[in-house]
C-alpha cells in the first residue's frame, strides 16, 4: 500500500482528504496503477530478453490495475473520512482557498484545471505485453485500496 507522496494522484487524495470534498466529475472517472513488485520483476523480465530490446521504448501499463475513483471514495467512507460531493467549479474554488493558505498541493490545482477529469488519453502498450505476456499481472482489489489510503492518511496527509 505504500506509494510515492509526490505522485499527482496521492496527491489529489490527499487534498480530497484534507479538504473534505471531492469533484462528482471524478466518480465517473479511474487511474490505472503499477506496484513496485510489479514494476520491479518486469524491468527485470525485459532486461533478461534478447538483445533485440535494446532500444525499444515500452509503455508500462498494467491492464488489470484499473481502479475507480468511485471505489477510491468509498474506500473513504469506509476509513471514517466524511466527504462531500462538489460541483467541479465549487472543488477549483475550495481549492484555490487551499492552496492560499501556503499548502503543498499546488501541482494538483494546476494539474486538474483544465477538465482532466473528463479527458483520457490512450497509449498503446501492446509491444510491452507482447514482452512480457508470461508474467503474472496483478489487480487491485478493496483491500489494496484500504491499504493504500491508510498509508496516504498516516504518512502524507498527518504528516
Amino acid at each position: 500500500g505504500a506509494c510515492n507522496q509526490h505522485d499527482i494522484y496521492t496527491l489529489l487524495i490527499t487534498a480530497m482528504m484534507k479538504m473534505n470534498c471531492y469533484p462528482k466529475s471524478l466518480t465517473e472517472c479511474h487511474l490505472n496503477g503499477l506496484s513496485v513488485d510489479f514494476t520491479a520483476k518486469t524491468i527485470v523480465n525485459l532486461s533478461n530478453l534478447k538483445s533485440n530490446v535494446y532500444g525499444n521504448i515500452y509503455h508500462m501499463i498494467n491492464q488489470n490495475s484499473e481502479i475507480k475513483f468511485v471505489d477510491i471514495i468509498d474506500g473513504m467512507h469506509t476509513c471514517g473520512i466524511e466527504l462531500e460531493s462538489v460541483s467541479y467549479n465549487e472543488w477549483k474554488m475550495k481549492m484555490k482557498r487551499f492552496n492560499d493558505q501556503n499548502n503543498p498541493l499546488e501541482s494538483v490545482s494546476e494539474f486538474f484545471s483544465k477538465s482532466a477529469f473528463s479527458e483520457r488519453s490512450l497509449i498503446s502498450a501492446d509491444q510491452f505485453y507482447g514482452a512480457v505476456c508470461a508474467l503474472d499481472f496483478p489487480s487491485f482489489d478493496k483491500d489494496y485500496i484500504c491499504k493504500w489510503l491508510s498509508f496516504i492518511m498516516h504518512n502524507v496527509v498527518r504528516k
